[in-house]
């Protein structure tokens, strides 16, 4: 299933001022979601899950205030965020099996139900920008969380700030019976998925897909369509989904990202998904490029 994109949560918009926060806070039902040096920390001890009781939060700060992070209610309770260094959470990790995991790990595991994940992806990328977005750019000063930790606030040039989103185009380039795909270095050795890039300033998504396919592959592309998005926040992406029909099919690359650029077959291509390629793999379930695969083999 794809990941991060259950209509689950009930941002709350209009009730992110600070007493409405606090009221959510004193709530009794309140959850929280814990962050170790960026990781989710998860709690094993019975059903897998990411959501704590918001008691913990008050055994690790006894009389602090609420929060900065202020997700909105899931179900029928309101839900918060918070991160920590290793040290802080070392004495309540050790009362059971509760473990910090990389998000894209615990995402390809798959061991919670796929609206946490969502709550997961949504927390993780406003923790991230709360911890580098500490300074107003323009004068210095430390910033101060507001409007439930949606927006950060320059108390002397009074200028705001939002989270950032970057853009990002990711696309199934397809030519008859066939589609391209590449092995990121990043990637482990014989993984291949869709070819991506993030969306440049002036850009449109249309000359974005082209623009990154001729960079990666030296493919021509002419039609593009849209197919689907996702929030990927690794930290805090839009992963734009789109099929682009080639015009050319000899592949020359022309910068050094990938390691590999490749012809499938649709067959292959059914294949390497299944991991019934040698050596081979394709994109977990989770993103968004292992169902634009999945499209292309059922005949989109």
């Amino acid at each position: 299933m794809l990941g991060y994109i259950s209509d689950c949560l009930d941002r709350r918009a209009d009730a992110r001022d600070g007493a409405a926060v606090s009221a959510a806070w004193q709530n009794p039902d309140a959850r929280i979601l814990l962050f170790e040096n960026g990781d989710p920390v998860f709690d094993f001890r019975e059903t897998p899950t990411a959501l704590f009781p918001a008691a913990v939060l008050r055994q690790l700060e006894p009389n602090g205030p609420p929060p900065d992070i202020f997700l909105g209610v899931y179900k029928t309770f309101p839900v918060f965020a918070s991160g920590f260094d290793t040290p802080a959470l070392a004495p309540f990790k050790a009362a059971g099996d509760i473990r910090a995991i990389p998000i894209r790990k615990a995402a390809i595991d798959a061991f919670l139900p796929p609206e946490e994940y969502t709550l997961v992806g949504l927390a993780r990328a406003l923790e991230r920008w709360h911890a580098s977005t500490r300074f107003c750019p323009a004068c210095a000063t430390p910033l101060d969380p507001q409007n439930g930790g949606y927006r950060r606030d320059c108390p002397a040039c009074r200028l705001q700030y939002f989270p950032r989103v970057d853009p990002v185009v990711i696309m199934l380039v397809k030519r008859g019976d066939a589609c391209l795909l590449g092995s990121n270095r990043s990637f482990e050795t014989g993984r291949y998925s869709c070819l991506a890039g993030f969306l440049e300033s002036g850009e449109t998504i249309e000359a974005a897909v082209r623009r990154e396919v001729w960079e990666e592959s030296g493919i021509d592309v002419e039609s593009v369509s849209y197919f689907a998005s996702q929030p990927w926040p690794n930290p805090n992406q839009i992963m734009i989904g789109c099929f682009a029909e080639a015009v050319s099919n000899t592949i020359q690359r022309h910068d050094d990202e990938l390691v590999s650029v490749r012809w499938f077959s649709r067959e292959e291509a059914g294949k390497l998904l299944n991991r019934e390629l040698p050596g081979l793999s394709g994109p977990p379930s989770v993103a968004i490029a292992h169902h634009l695969i999945r499209a292309f083999i059922a005949g989109k």
